[in-house]
């Protein structure tokens, strides 16, 4: 458990009371990622979960989910998954879950779990974005869902 008068030093604010916020992106094209979510100026965002599904194609190929948190300063970190997606296959979602265990199976209907760090946060200009590592041509993401807190920078 955090020491509330440390917690209220290292942060301004308590994260606990401010409300969850849903985003959804459009439903991209066959064979692109969904689209970024980027954090708008003035602001920083504690992401929560982040969610979408694909459906691949017939082509022969592992796939792998992962996250990519692009910082405003500049450089990428990925979390990727270990779980491979192979072709012909519809999964239900690559979930992005801060603080979970890495986990689930790939198969129809079956939900691959990444790990992230909690907390995980984005200031202005920085964004997160769910992609598929070796996507192919026909391979269809649906849109995305992103779960936050968003508090002044």
């Amino acid at each position: 458990m955090k020491d509330d008068v440390l917690y209220r030093t290292l942060d301004a604010f308590d994260w606990d009371t401010i409300p969850i916020t849903i985003a959804v992106t459009a439903n991209p094209a066959a064979g692109a990622d969904p689209v970024a979510f980027t954090c708008p100026t003035g602001k920083k965002r504690r992401i929560l979960a982040v969610y979408a599904s694909v459906t691949t194609d017939a082509n022969v190929a592992n796939r792998y989910p992962y996250l990519a948190i692009t910082p405003a300063a500049g450089g990428v970190y990925y979390v990727v998954s270990h779980l491979a997606v192979t072709a012909s296959i519809t999964f239900q979602g690559a979930s992005v879950v801060a603080g979970a265990a890495s986990g689930g199976s790939v198969g129809n209907s079956q939900t691959i779990t990444i790990p992230m760090g909690d907390p995980t946060e984005i200031s202005a200009g920085g964004s997160v974005r769910l992609q598929l590592l070796n996507i192919q041509a026909g391979d269809d993401w649906s849109a995305a869902t992103l779960a936050y807190k968003e508090a002044p920078a």
